[in-house]
């Protein structure tokens, strides 16, 4: 990400190739069964990160399931906003319906690391159970 050349205000999104779920108005029937019959048409990407600076403020919105991919992405992107100087970072991941451990520790040392230049990593969630991993990662 280093490699990246940024302005004063930089936004990015960066679609993943996250595994697609059929879109229900694609299910088509064939007419003699009336039983479903798979769709070619285009997958729907069902994930996605999307990145917003501002000067030394960054937004980082995960979209969709926080997978394997997904994770590695946010965890590239946070570690270049805290490189370039990024204060104040704010992770949204209202979306997510649950949070795995190695997503929480991406978390936890991203925090570490902006907390040890005075900055903040500020984390909001939509769902019971990533609130609760997540405010559990603030003790």
């Amino acid at each position: 990400m280093s490699d990246r050349v940024l302005d004063e205000t930089h936004q990015a999104e960066q679609l993943l190739s996250c595994p697609a779920q059929p879109h229900p108005a694609r299910v088509r029937r064939d007419p003699r069964t009336a039983r479903p019959v798979p769709d070619d048409g285009p997958p729907t990407l069902t994930c996605a990160v999307s990145v917003r600076r501002e000067g030394p403020r960054a937004w980082i919105r995960v979209t969709g399931q926080l997978n394997t991919l997904t994770r590695r992405h946010l965890d590239d992107w946070l570690d270049w906003l805290i490189t370039t100087g990024a204060g104040q970072v704010s992770v949204s991941l209202v979306t997510a319906e649950q949070i795995d451990e190695a997503s929480l520790l991406i978390l936890r040392m991203a925090q570490s690391r902006l907390r040890g230049s005075d900055g903040e990593l500020l984390v909001t969630a939509g769902r019971a159970p990533v609130r609760a991993a997540v405010t559990s990662t603030n003790r």
